[in-house]
């Protein structure tokens, strides 16, 4: 069962539509800049505050669909702007969404590279031959169990 949220000021509920998404345009380019500068941890600061836009933002849309009235009070210029906002957002996003895939894909070479150095490392202790020699790499043959947990979070 969903409830519809009656909009009692209409231009107030426009306004406040339009301030929500220029800010997530924002945070999300500025993510987009703190990405393209590898600025990774910085990055991940602004979720919180992308996420709390984002709910806002697909909250609002919510109610935009479900009260065609508000829809039929937009003015021309809100319609412009709300145009405008919406091709900035489509954009800062795409962007976003690219970056990110990056980031997240350096990260995993950079997981699986220390990964396999782990394991060489593990590998190439000394020990003892079959003939019972000592040797550099007498593991390779007979590997021990190596635990790594890698974050694989972005």
């Amino acid at each position: 069962m969903t409830q519809t949220i009656a909009v009692e000021n209409k231009s107030d509920f426009i306004d406040m539509l339009i301030g929500v998404s220029e800010q997530l345009i924002h945070v999300i380019s500025e993510e987009n800049a703190l990405l393209k500068d590898r600025k990774y941890n910085t990055a991940g600061g602004l979720q919180s505050e992308k996420a709390r836009l984002s709910f806002a933002y697909e909250n609002q849309i919510r109610v935009l669909r479900e009260n065609p009235a508000v829809v039929a009070s937009i003015s021309q210029d809100q319609k412009a702007l709300l145009n405008d906002l919406a091709a900035r957002f489509d954009e800062a996003a795409s962007e976003n969404i690219h970056l990110l895939t990056a980031a997240r894909h350096i990260n995993l070479r950079v997981l699986e590279a220390i990964r396999d150095a782990a394991i060489e490392q593990v590998s190439s202790t000394r020990g003892y031959s079959n003939p019972a020699t000592v040797t550099a790499n007498a593991g390779k043959g007979n590997k021990e169990a190596l635990s790594v947990t890698l974050d694989q979070r972005l």
